[in-house]
């Protein structure tokens, strides 16, 4: 994200002065000596033998390399291009131009273009560090509805934080003649192509005053609630299922297998002492694997999955392991006490998950409640 500075009048613009050029440059090379340092002592310890520190020292030099990775391209935000828009006296203006390759684009919308600007709310976190919750920070997002060249509606969008500014902004847009108007939804989520379809469904009001922006500027603990078009709720819910297709399927497919090779391959050495596998067993590893893989895979915190999708997930996973101890048995030999051992585990894996999945489940459903309860106290205030 670029963040725009104002400049004179109503102008903004990315670029940033030349000492925090300079300090981007020292905090990366900083940086980047520091992963270099981590990655040379965990060489050492890899050849000393000090397997455990070679690990956090090669995990921390990735770690800070990342964080080097992530400086320099942000620099290359402010050094390498030039942003700038804002009001001038035709219109909304913006204005890109390449630096290393020279291009540049240039762009108005003339006031008399514009059908409508509408003044919502955009929110932005404030971390506060350490465990303690961050709180949100209300800003202004300009809407400016205008009709282009070929007579369509469009959309562009402009995002203040400060009030002042905004006021600014709505003494020019009126003295233009452009209709302001005013909302209180959180348009935080939406995508410039989210307008097109919903637009028309935001709660609006004639603006009436700059008491009606009092909240812009100001913090709070609890974000407000976002603002979905049911369109947007159709997409967001098209991207979970082919998200869900591409990742989470195919993960709940290769645990599935895996279970199998290690039944027919590793489990049938496993000590069993009484029916159950021996503490000298990967037993309690296995079972650790499965309950977090079961969890993450099985997407057992959305408020969609059914009450007996741990039952059957306890009962998939039993099943490929007592196929995998059956193929075992056609090339050794095997006998009853690796079932019973394997449906204990399993057993246990189903009662971490199932209550691993009502605590999950608990919990989107006091997520929606709250939100619920937000979305209607927004309405009504």
């Amino acid at each position: 994200m670029i963040e725009m500075r104002k400049g004179d009048s109503l102008n903004y613009s990315n670029q940033i002065p030349g000492w925090a050029k300079i300090a981007h440059l020292v905090i990366f090379f900083f940086l980047a000596l520091l992963s270099l340092g981590g990655f040379g002592l965990g060489a050492y310890l890899l050849w000393t033998g000090l397997w455990g520190g070679a690990l956090l020292s090669l995990v921390t030099g990735a770690v800070i390399s990342w964080a080097a990775w992530f400086t320099w391209k942000n620099s290359k935000l402010y050094t390498d291009h030039r942003f700038e828009t804002g009001l001038n006296d035709e219109g909304l203006f913006s204005y890109y131009k390449d630096l290393k390759q020279g291009t540049e684009r240039k762009h108005l919308i003339p006031y008399g273009s514009m059908r409508e600007v509408l003044i919502a709310r955009k929110t932005r976190y404030l971390p506060t560090g350490g465990n303690r919750p961050g709180s949100y920070r209300i800003g202004a997002q300009m809407i400016i509805q205008w009709e282009n060249e070929r007579g369509e509606t469009d959309y562009a969008f402009f995002g203040m934080e400060n009030k002042e500014e905004v006021l600014q902004w709505v003494r020019r847009l009126m003295s233009q003649g452009v209709t302001v108007m005013t909302s209180t939804a959180n348009v935080s989520l939406a995508a410039p192509a989210d307008y097109q379809t919903g637009y028309g469904q935001l709660e609006k009001q004639s603006y009436a005053g700059e008491a009606g922006l009092d909240d812009i500027g100001t913090t709070t603990r609890k974000d407000l609630p976002a603002w979905r078009s049911p369109e947007m709720e159709q997409a967001r819910e098209l991207k979970r299922q082919q998200h869900d297709k591409k990742w989470f399927k195919p993960l709940y497919l290769v645990l599935l297998m895996v279970n199998l090779l290690i039944a027919a391959l590793w489990m049938p050495n496993w000590e069993v002492a009484e029916d159950v596998f021996s503490e000298n067993s990967p037993s309690f590893m296995f079972i650790l694997i499965n309950t977090v893989a079961l969890f993450i895979f099985g997407r057992y915190w959305r408020a969609t999955r059914r009450w007996f999708r741990p039952l059957v997930d306890t009962l998939l996973i039993y099943a490929v392991q007592a196929l995998g101890l059956a193929v075992s048995g056609l090339f050794r030999k095997s006998t009853a006490m690796y079932y019973e051992a394997a449906w204990i585990d399993t057993l246990t894996v189903g009662v971490f998950i199932c209550l691993s999945f009502a605590a999950a489940q608990l919990a989107a459903r006091v997520r929606k409640a709250r939100r619920a309860r937000n979305e209607r106290h927004s309405a009504g205030g």
